[in-house]
């Protein structure tokens, strides 16, 4: 009788221990599956701002010398930022890479003249308007430091490059992880013209 009362002890101290075990894991469990979802949300912008930099870059590069260039271009990032949901746009610049094929440090505060246009969020959604003018661009345009029909697009005399630089803010969806800037950057040559 004296054993069955020890096996009955034995058993109740046993799924004690399991109950506590189970306790002190379930959290650690709970916060690397939360972690690995963040990760995957973070991957995700990573790729979404590195497709938004292609695209605008792509779409700047084929339009070249055009007024509108860079309006095309930021629609093309518009477009493919579109999916985003646990992201916000901080800028997008479009550039003259420098020597080492890079953005140029004061492109990365505000527009500099012959070198870099700076986009804020709100100019992704601008109308097309907001970019025309006459010949050129005007004191109003957007794209007014690095203006888009400056670009050369004739072989003979060099190609210009051009970039695009995309800023994102992933905003986390847990508490316990901070929020992160994520960037992408391409450079492509402007697509020549034919003479005409």
């Amino acid at each position: 009788m004296t054993g069955r009362r020890q096996r009955r002890r034995g058993d109740r101290s046993e799924r004690g221990a399991v109950m506590v075990e189970f306790l002190v894991i379930v959290p650690v469990l709970l916060v690397l599956m939360v972690g690995l979802v963040e990760l995957g949300l973070i991957q995700r912008d990573r790729l979404i701002a590195s497709s938004a930099s292609r695209s605008a870059a792509r779409v700047i590069s084929s339009g070249g010398d055009s007024r509108l260039a860079d309006f095309d271009g930021l629609k093309a990032a518009e477009a493919a930022l579109a999916d985003m949901a646990t992201a916000e746009v901080v800028r997008v610049v479009v550039f003259a890479p420098n020597a080492a094929g890079e953005m140029p440090a004061a492109c990365a505060v505000t527009s500099v003249a012959n070198q870099c246009n700076h986009y804020g969020p709100s100019d992704l959604s601008r109308a097309v308007g907001d970019f025309t003018g006459t010949t050129g661009c005007s004191g109003a345009s957007p794209d007014k430091a690095w203006c888009p029909t400056s670009r050369e697009t004739e072989q003979d005399r060099g190609l210009d490059w051009v970039g695009v630089y995309v800023e994102l803010r992933h905003r986390s969806s847990a508490p316990m992880f901070d929020d992160r800037t994520l960037t992408a950057e391409t450079v492509m040559r402007v697509e020549p013209r034919l003479p005409s």
